[in-house]
């Protein structure tokens, strides 16, 4: 959403966005859990009689938050090899806001996290109308430089995946690389749900 942020009219209402963080590290649980609990997460109930799985939530100015941390092994004084999938969504954001969200997100993911994280995030956008929706979209494959892969249309559902150098993550799919996926649908009022996911959508469209 960021990237695209210049392209969005004033008063455009983006409705949701989305961001998943996933990496495996070698580091030791307490720490890491401590970090957390002092960070404001408190462990759910339901995770602390499993044991292989800790889940950590919080609600911040950066929305919903949530950390899973899957555990190799039931060693946790040890550096031992985690999973963490970190997770955050927050409804209603301003064009305005959004450089500053950003900003404060990828500040607090870089506290947890090392450079070969691999990072989700989706966005959606509603618009008044069909023409103002394709405007958008195509602003943003110009914006982006974009290489359309696939796309799919059905009834009042259209689907595009693609390519873009400018953006560093990405995923191989029959040898072809593919970092983009945008998804437009009509709804009953006539407004049109537009969504944005890089490297793939993982939010309902």
């Amino acid at each position: 959403m960021e990237i695209i942020s210049g392209d969005l009219d004033e008063n455009s209402q983006i409705e949701y966005v989305e961001t998943i963080v996933v990496e495996s590290v070698n580091k030791k649980y307490t720490v890491l859990h401590q970090q957390l609990i002092n960070l404001g997460f408190t462990e759910t109930s339901d995770s602390k009689s499993h044991q292989s799985i800790k889940e950590l939530t919080r609600v911040s100015d950066l929305g919903e938050e949530s950390f899973r941390l899957y555990l190799n092994n039931k060693r946790t004084d040890k550096s031992t090899r985690l999973k963490l999938q970190y997770h955050v969504t927050l409804k209603d954001l301003e064009k305005k806001e959004i450089v500053s969200y950003y900003k404060r997100l990828n500040s607090f993911i870089a506290t947890i996290y090392t450079d070969d994280r691999n990072i989700y995030s989706c966005g959606s956008v509603i618009f008044h109308d069909m023409i103002e929706s394709n405007e958008f979209l195509t602003k943003i494959i110009k914006t982006l430089d974009v290489k359309t892969m696939d796309q799919q249309t059905d009834q009042d559902l259209h689907m595009m995946t693609g390519y873009t150098k400018q953006l560093t993550q990405y995923y191989l799919e029959n040898t072809k690389k593919k970092n983009l996926q945008l998804a437009s649908r009509v709804r009953s009022d006539g407004s049109v749900y537009v969504s944005i996911g890089t490297p793939i959508l993982t939010i309902e469209y």
